[in-house]
């Protein structure tokens, strides 16, 4: 300790006085090193009085303070071991987990003998019920603890210390049946530690306390495992039960069928690898240690007939197991029993190895079969029995084994008595690799002519449908062979068809190029199949009839006429169309259909035969505008061009042909296109788009909402609809909603449309005035926040008149959230992102953040907020850290300061040399929130520091 000087008086009293303050308390006593000062501090009294727990602000919950001044002691047991000691001595047990933490890990720091002197006080700090109710926190360090007090020879500390952290209580589930049904609640043992914390204090401890212990360490096991399968046991299960333990631990050997992983397995790994390690020592242990289990439960006499059989040695006790017909003929030790044979079979005395070959042969207990099925079960109960022992049979013996295996199969896991497994599926008979080393027309054939085995689809076997989907990918691969054979395909189970077309759109979709001819000829003879057979008989996994290829064959056109190079040659148009008109007319989605699923109606669309075929004849109109331009038509005539696309598109607009919402939702998802196409058609049509009357208010909500929802707003679509927008902004509020998860209100989309209109001058700001007036404050912050994401998404200037615009839609809603503030909470915090997105100049941008800044704001985007006020900083600084402050003092969550700290660093950085004394008290002020909040490394931005 050469260097080191011993406190004065007047450095200790200076400690006392900054020490008040929480922050510097911690912070002084991380960074000293100084081991003379341990005597010292502890003369004031000051490691006498640990923090205890106090009640957090959530009722209910509690905090733990921590102890720098235990940390600190901890740092400095080695180099004044003694002085550590001393004052650990006078430590009393704590409730706090965190002081106990700390004092453990001040007595692990110790050398051997003051660590042996403090082994009470040790086992005191561990067992103590006040701190035991939070030992979780702890239980690394008291593993730790207890292994050490073994190893030191301290092992009645050891064991008592060990007993209280691994201690369990029986926790009761209820039961789902009522009180009439008279079925117990669950049991199951439970340990104060978590499952996993059990297990990894258990596997600490436990070499050093059995080592040092002997049959007392693997004692304490042993009755915790006696303890926790008491704590599993229903009303009524007799004491020698060991309440099913071959369900929850199949074998005690580590095995894949184990898959419990709670403190009873923990336990039973425990006492096995406890016994066994006592076991390997001698003879004499292993005796004592077989003793010792078979006294227990039947899960204790398991783990002894694993010990025999995996530690050499007692062949004895192997052979008087083998030849104990209790334990024959006792299920639950059936797998342990079996890996006893397995492995000494060949030690035991003949005389042992005839009596159970006898018992064998004997046959089973067959009271309970019907006479039929005595045979077989006796037949395979011998044949797994006989197979414990299998390599060491000759002879007659071997040759009557030899022929139960012919007869009824070689055994499948014998020694347990149940198994489980899983796999993926569906499965196939010949997988994609070996049809990629096949021709088109031999794996053609082979489709052709395998049948399903017994119970396909079900559980691992192949199935069609498992080799339908490695077709797909075959296809996929090789688009072009397997196109030029689709003829071939035509004569196959549907099921293989669907794959086929679908192998062949995710082909064309990854732009392969393929020859159209045979795969349209084979769609249009898809649609001469039945929709459905139900004629034939029901194979798992199998599509029923031709219907899911029929939705198919719509996909494919879909992805076949989309703009790609690889896409279908006009010249086959009239045999694309042909295919397509049928499939408008296909009888899915029936009203049935559509009143019992719960799917919005485009989700719908894109799920449904006819819902897909008006997608693909929208794809097959936009192809068709493409390539007549191409061929110097005049596309100003719209449909005229196409009129079998105007026929459908009308015919299906009428409700008595077709009432479907699914079919309604296709117009509104391609409502731009159709303008595109034909603007005036279109704008004919708009009373049978969107009917007037309330009878057919589902179909104009299923085009509307899904335009509104799923499409942009275009200047041109909105000529044609500004109407349409009138009368949605008189429905305001509704209660349809949009997005993947249905999450999206189909009012806020309807508002973002308005604004972009509004920003490009397409629409007055009174239109866009009155949907704010109809809008509740959720709508509109989230239009406002959109509007706001779009800003700051956008890297290119803004051209000045769309940011005139945009600013004074701003003024307007600055103004009514100041006139209303507590109407307006989520439009207000929307301001941020246009604040962050920095289009803006900085006087109006502050203004405004000032004006929206509300306590527990869930849309402050406070790392944008900031990052943008430290852009602001050095031409601001007085403003930058008043509106900093605000947001930290004003958060939502006590940890949002730590999302934002390197944008507060950025603040506090670019103000490092402010004069303006507003602007000075303000980075004091940020500065002593961090460091109160645990960031000390905040003092480096102090001018001065305590």
């Amino acid at each position: 300790m050469n260097g080191w000087a011993a406190p004065s008086d007047a450095e200790l009293a200076r400690v006392a006085a900054l020490a008040t303050r929480g922050e510097n308390r911690e912070y002084f006593f991380e960074h000293l090193e100084n081991p003379r000062w341990v005597s010292a501090l502890a003369d004031e009294g000051v490691f006498d009085d640990p923090p205890d727990p106090v009640q957090a602000d959530e009722p209910g919950y509690v905090q733990f303070p921590s102890w720098p001044e235990g940390q600190y002691l901890a740092r400095m047991a080695p180099a004044v071991p003694d002085a550590v000691a001393a004052t650990l001595e006078k430590s009393r047990p704590s409730p706090n987990p965190r002081v106990t933490a700390i004092l453990l890990e001040c007595v692990l720091a110790l050398p051997t003998k003051q660590f042996r002197r403090l082994a009470p006080k040790t086992v005191e700090w561990i067992t103590d019920p006040a701190a035991t109710r939070f030992i979780e926190h702890f239980d690394d360090q008291a593993a730790s603890a207890v292994a050490r007090l073994a190893r030191d020879g301290k092992v009645k500390q050891a064991l008592a210390a060990a007993r209280a952290l691994l201690r369990l209580e029986r926790r009761s589930e209820p039961s789902s049946a009522s009180e009439d049904d008279k079925i117990p609640a669950l049991s199951e043992p439970v340990g104060h530690l978590r499952d996993w914390e059990y297990d990894r204090a258990t596997t600490k401890l436990l070499p050093d306390l059995v080592d040092s212990a002997g049959l007392d360490g693997l004692e304490l096991f042993s009755s915790l495992l006696a303890v926790a399968v008491d704590h599993s046991r229903s009303k009524g299960e007799p004491p020698d039960s060991d309440s099913h333990s071959w369900i929850w631990r199949p074998a005690i050997e580590d095995h894949s069928q184990n898959t419990d992983r709670g403190v009873r397995c923990v336990l039973v790994s425990a006492v096995r690898d406890a016994a066994v390690r006592l076991a390997q020592l001698s003879d004499e242990n292993l005796h004592s240690v077989v003793q010792m289990l078979e006294s227990g439960t039947a899960l204790h006499r398991r783990i002894a007939l694993h010990v025999l059989a995996v530690v050499p040695g007692g062949a004895d006790l192997a052979a008087e197991r083998i030849a104990n017909r209790g334990i024959f003929d006792d299920y639950r030790l059936k797998h342990e029993y079996a890996a006893l044979l397995r492995s000494r079979f060949c030690e035991v005395p003949p005389e042992t190895q005839r009596t159970f070959l006898e018992w064998v042969f004997a046959g089973p207990d067959l009271g309970d079969f019907q006479p039929e099925d005595e045979i077989a079960y006796a037949e395979h109960w011998m044949r797994d029995r006989l197979s414990f022992v299998a390599e060491y049979l000759s002879g007659d013996d071997a040759h009557r084994y030899r022929e139960l295996v012919s007869k009824r199969g070689e055994a499948d896991h014998p020694d347990f008595l149940g198994w489980s497994e899983s796999w993926s599926g569906p499965t196939t008979p010949l997988t994609t690799e070996e049809m990629n080393a096949l021709s088109p027309s031999e794996v053609i054939e082979f489709l052709a002519d395998w049948r399903p085995p017994t119970g396909a689809g079900r559980g691992p076997n192949p199935s069609m449908e498992g080799l339908g989907r490695a077709f797909l990918e075959a296809v996929t691969e090789r688009a072009a062979d397997f196109a030029a054979a689709a003829s071939r395909v035509e004569t196959l189970d549907p099921t293989y068809v669907r794959h086929f077309l679908s192998g062949l759109e995710a082909a064309i979709k990854a732009g392969t190029a393929i020859v159209w001819d045979q795969p349209m000829q084979l769609m249009a003879s898809v649609l001469e199949r039945p929709f459905d057979n139900h004629d034939e008989s029901t194979v798992f996994d199998r599509d029923a009839g031709w219907r899911w290829t029929r939705g198919q064959v719509a996909s494919l056109i879909q992805e076949g006429v989309a703009d790609r190079d690889n896409r279908i040659p006009f010249e086959l148009r009239d045999a694309v169309w042909d295919v397509l008109e049928t499939l408008t007319r296909d009888p899915h989605p029936s009203p049935h259909d559509e009143a019992t699923d719960s799917m919005d109606p485009l989700t719908r669309s894109i799920n449904t035969n006819r819902g897909k075929a008006m997608h693909a004849v929208m794809a097959y109109a936009l192809w068709c505008r493409r390539e007549l331009d191409a061929l110097d038509a005049d596309t100003s005539q719209g449909f005229d061009l196409m009129p079998e696309v105007r026929a459908v598109l009308e015919e299906r607009l009428d409700p008595g042909i077709e009432p479907s919402l699914a079919v309604r939702a296709v117009y509104g998802r391609w409502l731009p296109w159709i303008i595109l196409i034909d603007e005036q058609w279109a704008s004919a049509n708009i009373a049978r788009l969107f009917p007037p009357t309330p009878q057919h208010q589902p179909l104009r909500d299923a085009v509307w909402d899904t335009y509104i929802c799923w499409c942009r707003p275009f200047n041109n679509v909105y000529g044609v609809l500004g109407g349409e927008y009138d009368a949605a902004v008189q429905r305001v509020p509704t209660s349809a909603t949009a997005g993947l998860a249905n999450d999206e209100r189909a009012d806020a989309k309807l508002g973002e449309h308005l604004v972009t209109f509004y920003w490009r001058g397409v629409l007055p700001l009174s239109v866009l005035e009155r949907w704010f007036e109809r809008a509740d404050d959720e709508l509109a912050g989230d239009v406002m926040e959109s509007l706001g994401r779009a800003l700051r998404n956008t890297e290119e200037d803004i051209e000045p008149r769309i940011l005139r615009r945009i600013r004074e839609l701003w003024d307007s809603r600055l103004a009514a959230i100041t006139n209303e503030p507590e109407s307006h909470n989520d439009e207000a915090h929307a301001f941020t992102l246009t604040f962050a997105s920095a289009k803006f100049d900085d006087q109006w941008s502050l203004a405004g953040l000032d004006a929206t800044l509300r306590p527990g704001g869930g849309r402050w985007f406070g790392r944008y907020v900031i990052g943008r006020l430290a852009e602001m900083a050095t031409s601001e600084p007085a403003q930058a850290t008043r509106l900093t402050l605000k947001m930290l003092e004003d958060a939502a969550n006590d940890w949002d300061h730590l999302g934002w700290r390197d944008q507060v660093r950025d603040v506090l950085a670019a103000t490092s040399d402010a004069v303006d004394q507003a602007a000075i008290d303000n980075r004091d002020a940020i500065i002593d929130y961090y460091i109160k909040h645990g960031e000390r490394d905040f003092r480096a931005f102090a001018s001065r520091q305590p």
